[in-house]
């Protein structure tokens, strides 16, 4: 093997002396000019790409075990040729020597090394270098992905971005529905973790608050309706811990998910989260589940946390305060002025909902409303969550009554990746989509990367002959 190296790297030299000798003299030409320079720089870096990628994959193919067995028969396999194939890696493009073998028996060739790398079938892109497309085209349109991972020396085109995102999304979304429906179905958790616990604190304050939220967002179809293209809701999930000292730590998950499945995963992972502080000896002391006042969300929070304390967001009790006002009295009247612009302040006061929802029955029975019809919809908005906003005992125990993360978290998954200008999406797409940008999203991709790798390791072990048991005489 050193032979092999020695010569490899006296090929290399020789390759890299005339890129360099290239890129001088073009450079002593340029009369000054930086822009010329700037063009032979790049085509240079370009050529040196190629041949460092091409050079380390030949040896490291060269390096690799040849002792393949046929999975059929076990007979052993014969090198049957070597072609020379493209290849894409995290660093640039490439190419390497691509082995075929036969079996004399079965008459089938088979590719060992290329199976084992996620190669076989044609595939030109590494895992590695797929999962960086994925993390690229998770953050913007196709078309502009492609043209960032360009820049960054590895040419890929939408058409393939595309298809590399929808491959790591299909990884992803059958990792997370197989957790969700195993811990369903049994209920135990399979070691499988979906998101990185390791960064999250290994000691927990009385300060400390978990917040527990979901929410769904509305993204446009390629189907047309009686009224223009179609709208679809995804939803997403989110675990937090707030620190008053630290950033705000949170995993997301969404997809298009129905909301049984949505608050599923989000119990799951909730019971990943606590097993992984019970192993670092802390246990969460204060969790809290924080959404607005969609009614599918509270008809399933009381059942599948029922130990969490519920708090309705009060960005959106403050807006249908307002809302009640508008109906109660003019909508340019001073009380209308007076409670929409206090309805913050109210909430958080000692008795604020209470002293609300009081006022607006003393409206209704007056029977003097500008709107009563409206009124009394938004009292019964009010009425039903009243337990829920208990805003001032909530915020003097420093827990959290706003659900920016959610909102933000939606925002994120859906709104700046799915609704972007022009943007039309099948169901099936969208959901892969939120399932990768999610990951991206939490920093977890890599471990369903990590997995898809073992896996391919784990098919590569059909070529190696098995160990024979055997007979010891006695």
């Amino acid at each position: 093997m050193l032979d092999i190296t020695l010569n490899e790297i006296e090929v290399l030299s020789g390759y890299a002396k005339d890129v360099f000798s290239k890129l001088l003299i073009t450079s002593s030409k340029s009369s000054g000019d930086v822009g010329s320079v700037e063009i032979a720089l790049e085509s240079a870096l370009q050529s040196l790409r190629g041949l460092l990628v091409t050079s380390a994959l030949r040896v490291c193919v060269l390096s690799a075990e040849r002792d393949y067995f046929c999975p059929a028969c076990g007979g052993a396999l014969c090198g049957w040729g070597t072609r020379v194939r493209p290849i894409v890696t995290t660093i640039g493009e490439g190419t390497f020597p691509s082995e075929r073998y036969r079996c004399r028996t079965c008459k089938k060739d088979y590719y060992p090394w290329q199976t084992q790398q996620g190669l076989d079938g044609g595939n030109e892109f590494t895992l590695s270098a797929r999962q960086l497309v994925a993390n690229v085209g998770s953050d913007s349109a196709y078309d502009s992905a492609s043209g960032r991972l360009l820049r960054m020396g590895i040419p890929v085109s939408g058409s393939e971005v595309d298809q590399i995102c929808r491959e790591v999304g299909t990884w992803r979304k059958q990792e997370e529905d197989f957790v969700r429906d195993y811990a369903c179905r049994t209920g135990k958790l399979p070691s499988l973790d979906l998101f990185r616990w390791d960064g999250w604190p290994n000691q927990l304050s009385n300060n400390d608050v978990v917040v527990l939220s979901v929410d769904g967002g509305m993204v446009r179809s390629d189907q047309m309706g009686p009224k223009g293209l179609e709208w679809f809701e995804v939803r997403c999930g989110l675990i937090g811990l707030v620190r008053e000292d630290k950033p705000f730590k949170k995993v997301c998950f969404g997809g298009d998910l129905s909301p049984d499945q949505v608050f599923e995963h989000l119990r799951t992972q909730w019971c990943y989260t606590r097993m992984s502080w019970n192993q670092k000896g802390a246990r969460p002391l204060r969790h809290v589940f924080l959404a607005d006042g969609a009614e599918w969300i509270w008809a399933r929070a009381g059942w599948y946390f029922p130990d969490c304390i519920q708090v309705l967001d009060i960005f959106h009790a403050a807006a249908h305060v307002g809302a009640a006002a508008r109906a109660a009295w003019k909508s340019d009247g001073k009380h209308v002025q007076r409670w929409v612009g206090g309805a913050l302040q109210w909430l958080l006061e000692p008795g604020g909902a209470k002293a609300i929802i009081k006022a607006l029955i003393g409206k209704m029975r007056c029977a003097n409303a500008v709107n009563p019809t409206e009124i009394k919809t938004e009292f019964r908005y009010l009425w039903r969550h009243r337990h829920r906003m208990n805003y001032y005992t909530w915020r003097q125990q420093g827990l959290s009554i706003g659900s920016g993360a959610i909102e933000s978290c939606i925002k994120q998954t859906s709104k700046q990746r799915l609704c972007q200008a022009g943007m039309m999406w099948t169901k099936p797409n969208a959901d892969l989509m939120l399932h990768l940008r999610s990951a991206v999203l939490s920093n977890s991709l890599s471990l369903t990367v990590d997995r898809e790798r073992r896996i391919r390791a784990n098919r590569a072990l059909q070529f190696r002959r098995p160990a024979r048991t055997m007979a010891i005489a006695i």
